[in-house]
């Protein structure tokens, strides 16, 4: 356990003096609070916890390409270990990232979709039949619902 960290002992006035806390807990659960220091406190958890997760992401990003080379077989692009280690990083971590790809790819969107329809998402999207199989139209339903439904919330 850790005391947590501020320009000055008197933002602390409401926070029990000298008395250990565990960092994540208490100091995310007074984020509502108007301390001074929050917002510095928020981007260095954001950069311990967020960051590694995107590079992670980017790194099995990369070496999925690799593994699965030219293939246009998408089962083979999914079986790709680095694709199953992608999923591996959970709903919450690796459909906003998935989502955020999709985003960034525009009118070249990669085979995420495989992904996307393996996790238990609540209300996922409906892709009209119209739409199956065109993945540039079924990225844009995917991002669509993932701003409705606050799943991008830690895009930038």
């Amino acid at each position: 356990m850790i005391a947590p960290v501020c320009p000055s002992n008197a933002d602390f006035q409401t926070y029990p003096e000298n008395q250990p806390v565990d960092f994540l807990k208490d100091v995310i659960s007074i984020s509502d609070q108007p301390f001074p220091f929050w917002n510095a406190q928020r981007q260095a958890l954001h950069f311990i916890f967020e960051l590694p997760k995107q590079k992670e992401f980017n790194v099995l990003v990369e070496k999925w390409h690799e593994e699965r080379g030219a293939t246009s077989s998408l089962s083979e692009m999914a079986i790709c270990p680095s694709y199953q280690k992608i999923i591996g990083l959970g709903k919450e971590v690796a459909v906003p990232l998935i989502l955020k790809r999709l985003e960034e790819e525009g009118d070249n969107p990669d085979f995420w979709f495989w992904a996307l329809s393996v996790f238990d998402i609540d209300n996922p999207p409906v892709i009209p039949q119209d739409a199956q199989g065109k993945f540039k139209k079924m990225a844009q339903i995917w991002i669509n619902w993932g701003r409705q439904n606050n799943a991008n919330e830690n895009w930038s």
